[in-house]
């Protein structure tokens, strides 16, 4: 797959673009400090880290296994690494990924669905799932009306 090629990769839905401008008004309304924002490199990825955020920086480590067979421990290597790493003072870092990735590593029994955000806390070379929380919840949170 070439990843430069969106007419080449399932889009993002007109119901994915809605959901990504308002869990980024609720951010945004929350006054959430966002940093670096990290998205996997799919076309539709990116495109929600614009929509949310206003910008975005490709990342591999969002998406790929590396070179462990399926099923090893070693699986996602560079997301645990991302996701385990302490971000900016005084910001948060955004990870725009996929379900799939973040399910092996988590392994609490369920994927992330669409448009749903893990809250994570890095401890050193692990972390911790916070919180999840799906548009509802964002909307909630920053008193965003539907």
């Amino acid at each position: 797959m070439n990843l430069d090629d969106c007419a080449t990769q399932r889009p993002l839905s007109d119901k994915g673009r809605a959901n990504a401008r308002a869990i980024g008004e609720a951010i945004r309304a929350l006054d959430v400090p966002i940093g670096p924002v990290l998205a996997s490199p799919l076309c539709r990825t990116v495109e929600t880290a614009m929509l949310a955020f206003g910008s975005a920086e490709k990342s591999m480590a969002t998406r790929e296994g590396g070179p462990d067979p399926v099923g090893s421990p070693g699986r996602y290597a560079a997301l645990r690494a991302l996701l385990s790493t302490a971000p900016p003072t005084g910001k948060n870092t955004a990870i725009i990924g996929h379900g799939y990735p973040y399910y092996v590593l988590i392994g609490k029994g369920q994927m992330l669905e669409e448009g749903e955000a893990a809250i994570i806390r890095p401890h050193g070379t692990s972390f911790e799932e916070v919180a999840r929380l799906g548009l509802k919840e964002w909307r909630e949170l920053g008193r965003i009306p539907r």
